[in-house]
């Protein structure tokens, strides 16, 4: 009965925008002089509203509060579905497509564009949306929506209040762990002669890394909201929840992800003009050409005889032989393709993962995103997004979470690369009087 309601609200709103559209574009083409290529040329270019001029007024207000209560069921509903709290498998199906229907929305009605960026914006989804049944992947899907809909929105209230939704479910659902209330399946022992000698905490989650990198979230979006009133206690608390991931949860990726996180934001604090030398700013758009290099190394060129390779297999918890196995199984496809090899039971690395069932073209332009994020945050001098976002192409190495919003908050930061526009229309989680944009300070 939801995918029904899912379906029928999808429908509707796509019928909607199109009612909508095609007279708007129908009064820009009659309004524009000289003949029709040049008509046409200027159409493409014009920025139009399919609302009328009451509404219209109120468009940028509207899509944003769309966008943020998007954004909070997105997150707490990722948050939901991961716990091993019982008889939450309705609110599970219902938030997600209810933040489905808010992105559409969002971008079809509340969102002043011209046709050549729908074309953008259409060619960059476009292998991500080919080569999945987004019907059966809805993380595909959500995570595509979600980057369209923060074009020209405030990122800030929709962290906070996401944020904010998210810490209390994490904190219901590790009460509830606590108590023994909630099953304690997720978390991992590690036996030693059969006798239990360590344990790896999930905190009522399904998984340890799933409690790790939803506690690096809650740790990233703090310092990044408090970036231009950090205290001594923000810091300590950010240490609090690396030591918590390193410990008792042991998620190595996760906390090297944090770790980083929080290395380069004390290092752009104490150094705050370390981006402005000409080496470091050429070298940094290039981390995420060098991950992806460093995972197709990885996958092709290991060896399990070479003493070198097996260390760095046995760091990695036997990933780069997973990554083998992969790479011998899968074809390089230009839309993916089903990983359904019994003897690659996981693939824990966002590169390989969309190279392999998502496809060439697909990883291609997130590389691409990724290079042309970071070459805009270095020129703007956002620090705190920075760091967040190098940290989140190391992260990708270790995890396919990295490739979603959810874990990776410098992907919200691509909508306005998605759509073809300037810097100037994507705003930061840390702004300042002299900079509240992308562009150039």
């Amino acid at each position: 009965m939801i995918r029904l309601f899912y379906w029928a609200g999808l429908a509707l709103l796509a019928l909607a925008a199109v009612l909508l559209w095609l007279p708007a574009l129908y009064r820009a083409f009659r309004a524009a002089e000289g003949p029709a290529s040049a008509r046409l040329g200027a159409l493409l270019r014009q920025e139009l509203s399919p609302l009328p001029p009451a509404l219209a007024q109120h468009q940028g207000r509207i899509g944003q509060w769309l966008f943020t209560l998007g954004t909070v069921l997105y997150l707490t509903t990722q948050v939901v579905s991961n716990t091993s709290v019982p008889g939450l498998s309705l609110l599970r199906s219902a938030g997600s497509e209810a933040a489905i229907l808010l992105f559409f929305a969002k971008i079809t009605l509340f969102t002043r564009t011209s046709p050549g960026q729908i074309l953008c914006a259409g060619v960059c989804a476009a292998p991500f949306v080919l080569s999945q049944q987004v019907d059966a992947n809805r993380l595909v899907l959500l995570a595509i929506l979600f980057v369209l809909a923060g074009r020209s929105t405030d990122l800030r209230p929709a962290l906070k209040l996401s944020a904010g939704c998210v810490a209390v479910f994490y904190a219901v659902c590790v009460a509830l762990d606590r108590l023994h209330i909630t099953d304690r399946s997720g978390d991992i022992f590690r036996y030693v002669g059969g006798v239990p000698q360590d344990v790896r905490y999930a905190l009522g989650f399904g998984h340890p890394n799933t409690a790790a990198y939803f506690l690096a979230l809650l740790a990233t979006a703090w310092l990044l909201l408090r970036w231009k009133q950090l205290r001594w206690w923000d810091w300590a608390l950010g240490l609090a929840a690396l030591y918590l991931i390193t410990f008792p949860i042991d998620s190595r990726g996760s906390m090297l992800n944090l770790c980083i996180t929080l290395a380069l934001m004390l290092l752009f604090r104490v150094f705050p003009r370390f981006l402005r030398l000409r080496p470091i700013a050429a070298l940094i758009p290039l981390a995420p050409a060098v991950c992806t290099l460093a995972s197709l190394c990885g996958a092709y060129l290991y060896d399990p005889s070479n003493g070198l390779w097996s260390r760095l297999n046995a760091l990695s918890s036997g990933r780069l032989y997973l990554f083998n196995l992969a790479a011998q199984s899968y074809a390089i496809t230009p839309f993916g393709q089903d990983l359904n090899d019994p003897r690659v039971y996981t693939l824990d690395n966002a590169y390989l993962k969309l190279l392999f069932q998502t496809g060439l073209p697909a990883l291609v332009l997130f590389v691409l995103g990724l290079t042309l994020l970071l070459r805009r945050l270095v020129r703007a001098e956002a620090a705190p997004e920075l760091a967040v976002a190098l940290s989140g192409c190391v992260y990708c190495l270790f995890e396919t979470a990295g490739a979603l919003p959810t874990a990776n908050l410098s992907l919200w930061l691509l909508s306005a690369l998605a759509w073809g526009i300037g810097p100037h229309e994507q705003t930061l989680f840390a702004p300042d009087a002299q900079n509240t944009s992308l562009r150039r300070p």
